[in-house]
């Protein structure tokens, strides 16, 4: 699989809305996090759907967190989901999860095609759908 996509719909086909795909898209986001330099996660946190996410969701006396750190991310994205509806979590982590994935070069998609959720996600993606 080469492209974020492919991971995300993997994860959705765990369930839509489900414990299995939250879990997923977070270890997706956290694992594609970790492959990125400080340069990129400012790139991903500078993204304009990610900054909105950021932007609205963080609450007043979360307002000096580090925008560039996954935990922040991950925050924002619960907030999200917890103030409106659950699947603004989901959609939340995807958008930070296609953000991750478009600053990664080569050697970063080639790592985490290596990781446990990349493999993890390429079972289930490989799976016969009835």
């Amino acid at each position: 699989m080469t492209d974020i996509q492919t991971y995300i719909d993997a994860a959705e086909a765990r369930g839509r809305g489900s414990r299995g795909e939250l879990d997923a898209l977070k270890a997706i986001v956290t694992t594609a996090a970790g492959l990125l330099g400080a340069e990129a996660r400012t790139a991903v946190a500078a993204d304009p759907e990610v900054e909105d996410n950021l932007e609205f969701n963080l609450r007043a006396e979360q307002a000096d967190l580090d925008r560039t750190e996954p935990a922040t991310w991950l925050l924002a994205a619960k907030q999200h989901g917890s103030d409106e509806d659950p699947d603004h979590e989901f959609g939340d982590l995807q958008a930070i999860a296609r953000a991750a994935w478009s600053q990664m070069g080569p050697d970063e998609v080639a790592r985490f095609e290596a990781s446990d959720i990349a493999r993890d996600l390429a079972s289930v993606a490989a799976a016969p759908t009835a």
